[in-house]
């Protein structure tokens, strides 16, 4: 009987470990995900660098310049959006000079989601 109860309490807890796990490791949206397609508030865990950049000509590759950079420190909060297939992502701006883009990392990895 000893056991029996033993065997039911363990294969319970696991099972109650194995369901939190599922919960947080879901709780950022993918980077491709349509989540990102409207800006989103984060707060940067690890520290990344963002550029300013002016568009001379049509041609996103041949024709960019770079006007700013500033360095997004730790504990920061910033709202986000995806930058698609050109910059993994853009900080909107009221700023009519240029856009501010991040082309480094391409995974949700260095911000945490503020809800």
């Amino acid at each position: 009987m000893k056991k029996f109860i033993l065997i039911f309490i363990s294969i319970f807890s696991i099972m109650f470990f194995i369901s939190i796990t599922n919960i947080n490791a879901k709780s950022t949206p993918s980077f491709n995900s349509k989540y990102w397609m409207k800006s989103r508030t984060v707060r940067v865990i690890k520290k990344q660098k963002a550029y300013m950049v002016k568009m001379a000509g049509k041609d996103w590759a041949t024709s960019t310049k770079i006007l700013k950079n500033k360095v997004l420190k730790k504990g920061q909060k910033i709202r986000i959006l995806y930058g698609g297939a050109s910059w993994a992502w853009t900080l909107p701006s009221k700023d009519k000079k240029g856009l501010w883009v991040m082309n480094k990392p391409l995974n949700t990895k260095w911000f945490k989601l503020i809800k």
